[in-house]
Parts: structure tokens; sequence; C-alpha cells
């Protein structure tokens, strides 16, 4: 159990500076940002490229599954593009809400951890064998809130 939340620690770490590396490089004016989701990872092996999609919400998503390049686990990430700060904080709600119900469990980090200028707000949870983590905020580059979904799957 405790490789797991030290593995999850590390992960959380590399998923926040992975969001942050993600908002520098963005390319206002495109409308499908697919390949730039599939080449922006660096030390990340997609192992199944992010695709475009309609959430059940109408909004553009973009799903693809990372793995780092030292770890075995596959990650499922999405980003869904909304128009409004208070849609991306109903999403994330629901989401928080919506994980909770189904048994994770809040991570409890330093504050520093969780705290940015970036994000608006942030959630890590975790199951025995999950992980999840959950934040919004604005990107100026393609002119939308973001909300951004990790879920690590482990597996013995």
């Amino acid at each position: 159990m405790v490789k797991k939340v030290t593995v999850a620690a590390i992960i959380v770490i590399i998923a926040s500076l992975s969001v942050a590396a993600l908002i520098t490089v963005f390319v206002a004016g495109a409308n499908d940002y697919s390949d730039y989701y599939n080449k922006a990872w660096g030390d990340r092996i997609v192992e199944k490229p992010f695709h475009k999609m309609k959430s059940d919400r109408g909004n553009d998503l973009y799903v693809g599954v990372v793995r780092n390049a030292s770890s075995q686990y596959p990650a499922t990430m999405s980003f869904e593009h909304v128009q409004t700060q208070s849609d991306a904080a109903k999403i994330y709600t629901d989401i928080v809400d919506a994980a909770k119900s189904e048994g994770y469990m809040s991570m409890v980090f330093s504050s520093s951890n969780l705290k940015s200028d970036l994000f608006v707000e942030r959630w890590q949870g975790t199951t025995s064998l999950n992980y999840l983590h959950v934040t919004y905020y604005y990107n100026e580059a393609v002119n939308s809130w973001l909300v951004y979904k990790y879920d690590l799957q482990f597996s013995d």
C-alpha cells in the first residue's frame, strides 16, 4: 500500500507539471488538438492516441491513454473544453462527487502541493487500486476553460 501511495504522490507531481507544460504551448485558433495532445507528453508514452469527441454535455473532449516511461500503469487523460468558469466548476464538482460516491477517498497533501495560480480548484482521490486527479483552469491560448481528468488504474 505504501508503494502505491508513493507512486500516486509521484504521479500527482508529474501530472501537475504535464498540465502546466500543455498550457504554455497551445496554439491558438486550432479546431482539433488531437495531434497536439499526442505529441505533448515528452517522458510519457501515448498508448492510445488522443482523439476528439463530444462529451455527454456537447463539449469538445480529448481523451487518450498515456503511461510514464518508467511505469507499467497507463492512465486515461481527458481535457474537456468549456465556455464558462461556472460550466467548468459544475463539471468538476460532478466528477468529484461521483468519485466520492464510488468510494474514492480524498488525498491529503501539504497545501503547497494543492495550491497553484494556474488551477481554480484541484482534487485528488484514491481507492485501493485507483488514483484520480481532477482540476479546471482557464487557458488563454485556446480561449477556453478546461476540465482536466487523470484516471490511473493500478493492477496487481
